[in-house]
């Protein structure tokens, strides 16, 4: 069955997996240490920046 999506489509779909994955890292790693304080690094994964 052909994709529907277009290449930039998927990409950006990925890209945004990407992250989803990344924030879901950073909380098991507040959890793990019990410190929930907004970092450097998850505001620039929410602000969409590597």
């Amino acid at each position: 069955m052909p994709s529907r999506w277009h290449a930039s489509e998927r990409e950006t779909v990925r890209r945004q997996i990407g992250r989803v994955c990344a924030a879901a890292d950073w909380l098991e790693g507040a959890l793990d240490n019990g410190e929930f304080t907004l970092d450097e690094q998850l505001v620039q994964l929410l602000k969409g920046e590597e």
